[in-house]
């Protein structure tokens, strides 16, 4: 792309390549089914679910909120799905996260929320983790609700 930039004219010490900065080899795709389920077995999920995950703080600003409101509709079409919450509360009892990012009332109303669902086992909370290629890999759907970055 730099070359063919510079071949429109660009000033070749005016462009400069950004690697990508995903690590390609860490966040690639399972191979093969068997593999996805080996993966599943091994995260205590079902091979048959149909799993949607998110990546993030568990926060106002991520959209949690949104995405549990659409997940009772989902659940509706989808009576397999689970679930998938990958990241930090952001309540009191959270020491990994700032105190100022803190907001004790929306978790309390997201925990309502979850707990009126018709099967609330079927959202997991699965705090921060070290492996979340690995769950990226199972998952079917990746959502990403966020109201701002």
């Amino acid at each position: 792309m730099a070359e063919n930039l510079i071949d429109l004219g660009a000033p070749a010490k005016r462009v400069e390549v950004i690697p990508n900065g995903v690590d390609l080899l860490r966040f690639s795709p399972v191979s093969s089914q068997a593999e996805r389920d080996t993966l599943r077995r091994q995260l205590g999920i079902e091979p048959t679910d149909e799993v949607l995950l998110f990546v993030g703080f568990i926060s106002y600003r991520k959209g949690i909120d949104v995405l549990l409101e659409a997940w009772q509709q989902i659940t509706k079409q989808r009576p397999k799905a689970r679930l998938l919450l990958i990241g930090h509360r952001i309540d009191g009892n959270n020491t990994d996260v700032p105190p100022s990012f803190h907001d004790q009332t929306f978790m309390d109303k997201i925990d309502a929320l979850v707990k009126q669902f018709a099967h609330p086992d079927r959202v997991v909370f699965c705090g921060n983790v070290t492996n979340v290629e690995q769950y990226m890999r199972t998952a079917d759907v990746f959502l990403f609700p966020s109201r701002r970055e």
